[in-house]
């Protein structure tokens, strides 16, 4: 079974992203970019999986820099995932609930929309998984995450609404990287 690198927490879009490159994937979250690209080096990973450009927010310039300065690995495939951002709160916890919203910046980023007409709080989170992790363990039913459908289900979350992007055609283009055969 390949090992696919990929940057967040189990459930990511990035992890979406490598179980659709490779369905039978043992997908492996990293803390950075930096740390896929390393993994993919270094062999701990026979692929990685970088975010490259996302359809509201454009270019994502460190995975882009990264592809340009790092000689050790080459692009494989290319695909564009639909992103379908979700509320995802903890067991007990509704729309009317919820008095604050975390996840990653940009991810909060294409649900202005949204959080606007709800009149949530924000908070910034390193990943949109985690995000949805740390809500679920807090349990609090004021507090929810934007996320994917994948990370609800992987911790237990409720999913409150689903399709709340400011753009309906929202996608995210990720490569699939692995080590270059010079």
């Amino acid at each position: 079974m390949p090992v696919v690198a990929y940057q967040g927490e189990p459930g990511a879009f990035s992890d979406v992203a490598a179980r659709t490159f490779i369905v039978d994937a043992d997908t492996r979250g990293y803390e950075s970019f930096d740390e896929v690209v390393d993994a993919v080096v270094s062999g701990a990973a026979d692929y990685g999986v970088l975010p490259i450009e996302n359809s509201i927010v454009g270019p994502i310039a460190a995975s882009g820099e990264l592809l340009r300065t790092t000689a050790a690995v080459r692009v494989c495939e290319e695909l564009r995932l639909p992103i379908d951002m979700c509320v995802i709160g903890p067991p007990g916890s509704t729309l009317a609930t919820i008095t604050e919203i975390r996840s990653l910046p940009v991810a909060l980023e294409q649900v202005q929309a949204f959080i606007a007409r709800h009149g949530w709080r924000r908070v910034a989170a390193h990943d949109t998984a985690g995000a949805v992790r740390e809500v679920i363990d807090l349990g609090d039913a004021s507090i929810a995450a934007i996320g994917p459908a994948l990370a609800a289900e992987r911790y237990g979350g409720k999913i409150l609404a689903c399709g709340i992007q400011d753009q309906q055609n929202n996608s995210t283009r990720f490569v699939l990287i692995a080590r270059s055969s010079n």
